[in-house]
């Protein structure tokens, strides 16, 4: 959903990487710039340091079309290490669609970023996917999926080295339990909990 039906935001903050920005009088940085999506679009990101954290505002236009919508905004802290996004529908609504929380620990290795549903009245508000990077053994990474609609858990643990791992959906199998592969993604028993 993101990759697809949010291209031109993704497209706008991807873009950002190749500018410089300039300060504004009122203190923020802006980085100003054209992109292409299937036609020129015009984003401003706006940042602001505010104590410890940067304040973000990501506004396009596009000729004929639509001017200074605020197709995402958030924060992030300064050393890196967090950050939250809100991302709007689209120009024609500006109902926000996607809550995004992150957290990393270049020191450490780890990382994890949560997409959740935040449309007001859907059935699926409040679904999300959290995917992350632990350092834990025998498992290191994850998937945790929750599907409001149906109030199920999808729960993926695996190893990034081995590729060995585990699986656990009340939706697609008929129990609470873990369902384990091993490294050549074959179906085996799961090791005893330490």
């Amino acid at each position: 959903m993101i990759t697809f039906g949010f291209a031109i935001p993704v497209a706008a903050f991807l873009e950002s990487f190749n500018h410089e920005p300039v300060r504004e009088p009122d203190g923020r940085w802006l980085w100003d710039y054209t992109f292409n999506v299937g036609a020129d679009h015009l984003a401003e990101l706006y940042g602001r340091v505010e104590d410890d954290e940067v304040a973000w505002e990501m506004y396009i236009s596009r000729e004929e079309a639509y001017t200074d919508f605020l197709w995402f905004y958030g924060r992030s802290a300064l050393d890196g290490s967090g950050g939250s996004w809100t991302l709007n529908q689209d120009p024609d609504s500006e109902t926000p669609v996607i809550g995004i929380l992150w957290h990393r620990d270049a020191e450490a290795g780890t990382a994890d970023i949560k997409y959740t549903n935040i449309v007001p009245r859907d059935p699926e508000n409040g679904g999300y996917i959290h995917y992350g990077v632990t350092g834990g053994d025998p498992y290191d990474a994850f998937y945790d999926i929750y599907n409001a609609g149906k109030d199920n858990h999808t729960n993926i643990a695996w190893n990034l080295d081995d590729k060995s791992g585990r699986v656990k959906d009340p939706s697609h199998f008929p129990d609470q339990d873990w369902h384990c592969w091993d490294g050549l993604l074959d179906d085996t028993m799961c090791p005893t909990p330490k």
